[in-house]
């Protein structure tokens, strides 16, 4: 009988079009225990996709994406499973897409900036069934 503390993984997908910034996600977070990317993506589309064949606890999702862009491809995944988490991961601070990306269904609003450790935070709360607004953006929503 093993006395090993089991502890639960949260699967994550990224979700960005600049391969760079996707790489450096799956990097920084995997250095973490308890986070695992297991996929990713860099359209709203291929995106999709990759979640219904993986089916991660969390996506990370930016908002300028080619083709569907990040909100519209939130409603999918949300209408596909409404238990999938969507933290909004993006430099986009206006009122309009911030209103509109939780409208989307979208549990959490990050700004790029945000310290790695402080990410995997959030991944972690918001997986738990919290929400999350980056303070630089949480006037627009209240």
């Amino acid at each position: 009988m093993s006395n090993a503390i089991q502890i639960d993984v949260v699967k994550v997908v990224i979700i960005e079009d600049y391969k760079l910034t996707r790489v450096g996600l799956r990097s920084s977070l995997n250095e973490y225990e308890g986070i695992e990317v297991i996929g990713e993506a860099e359209t709203g589309e291929s995106g999709i996709q990759v979640i219904k064949n993986l089916r991660p606890n969390v996506v990370l999702m930016d908002l300028g994406l080619p083709g569907i862009n990040g909100i519209e491809a939130t409603q999918a995944i949300k209408e596909f499973d409404p238990n999938i988490k969507v933290i909004v991961l993006t430099s986009h601070e206006r009122d309009e897409e911030v209103l509109a990306a939780l409208g989307s269904g979208a549990n959490a609003y990050c700004l790029k900036d945000i310290e790695p450790n402080n990410l995997v935070n959030v991944i972690k709360n918001v997986n738990k069934g919290a929400a999350w607004l980056d303070p630089n953006i949480a006037q627009v929503a209240l």
